[in-house]
């Protein structure tokens, strides 16, 4: 998709007829924002804004527009399209993670500079802040906050909308183990290899397993594909001595050492999500399992307070392993 291509542009920057010929009809919304000038010492806060832009549908950053009225002024120097791209990049990672993807280019209109950055929708959503930024006394930038394009404004993301944000993101993550285990079944468990393409390391399936079996909801004209899948969980768990009448979320082998253990993303506190959470506690606290017992677990259980899950969880963790999914690797390489 080029999203600096003619058509996409022309639609941006269509203007009025006659005397107002650089005054533009577009508004800003959900997809765009409009900046007068271009400054390296405001990055962090064209960093909110991208990553409000990475959380939703993506969007545009116009810069050499001033937005009330919507006029084209042009930037007044070369920074916007000298500013190293790596300087860029360290900047935004200094203040969110997962890393924001976006591309820019710097165009000529009516003998006007502008510069113009698009930001790619998150393909790990959420882009969380991990960084307070205040200047002076206001704090534009909140540490563990998650910031959401609405219309025309970037702001912390409301309970409903972080919802719908984590379920679309959860049922993505379904389709696409969906297509791997179609892939697997089609090749075959024991011709299968694992590829790390972050890492560049090739490891044979027998060797390390990992395989996240969570949420999978299958329907029955599924369930054949899995077969081969859940023979081999079945056999691990007995030869682990793992005897709980309920199936595991995650099977590892590695530095010839199992691990086993639950994965948990936890959004709310009581009803179902403290039983998800006492699955995931029981499990690590099975008796006589002949492998490490790890539990996998990220969201509210984390917010400091009085509720039972937290307190479980500080209590719990002075005797078991127990993690968010981000520090996982390094869990792994440190057995």
């Amino acid at each position: 998709m080029d999203v600096f291509s003619e058509d996409k542009l022309n639609k941006i920057f269509k203007c009025y007829e006659g005397q107002d010929s650089n005054k533009i009809i577009s508004r800003e919304s959900t997809t765009l924002e409009f900046k007068a000038s271009f400054s390296t010492s405001a990055i962090p806060i064209y960093a909110k804004t991208m990553a409000a832009f990475a959380n939703r549908d993506g969007g545009y950053i116009i810069f050499g527009v001033k937005n009330n009225p919507r006029m084209v002024i042009g930037l007044k120097d070369n920074t916007f399209d000298e500013y190293d791209d790596e300087k860029f990049v360290k900047n935004l990672n200094e203040y969110f993670s997962p890393e924001i993807k976006y591309d820019r280019i710097q165009i000529n209109y009516k003998d006007l500079n502008v510069g113009i950055l698009y930001v790619f929708p998150s393909e790990a959503k959420p882009v969380v802040c991990t960084k307070n930024y205040n200047s002076g006394d206001k704090q534009l930038l909140r540490e563990g906050a998650i910031y959401y394009r609405y219309r025309s404004a970037s702001s912390e993301i409301k309970y409903s909308d972080l919802r719908v944000l984590l379920d679309k993101q959860k049922e993505d993550e379904r389709k696409l183990w969906l297509q791997t285990f179609a892939k697997i079944a089609k090749i075959g468990v024991n011709y299968l290899s694992l590829i790390d393409l972050k890492d560049g390391l090739i490891s044979v399936l027998l060797e390390f397993y990992l395989l996240i079996l969570k949420n999978l909801k299958l329907q029955m004209k599924m369930q054949y594909f899995l077969h081969p899948i859940q023979k081999w969980l079945v056999g691990v768990q007995k030869k682990l001595n793992y005897t709980r009448n309920k199936g595991l979320d995650f099977v590892a082998r590695f530095n010839n050492k199992y691990i086993i253990g639950e994965a948990k993303f936890l959004t709310d506190f009581g009803g179902h999500q403290n039983a998800q959470f006492e699955d995931a506690i029981s499990t690590i606290e099975t008796p006589d399992v002949k492998a490490i017992k790890i539990a996998i677990l990220d969201g509210v259980l984390y917010i400091n307070g009085t509720n039972k899950m937290h307190s479980t969880l500080i209590e719990k963790s002075k005797t078991h392993d127990i993690m968010s999914a981000l520090i996982l690797r390094d869990y792994l390489y440190s057995i």
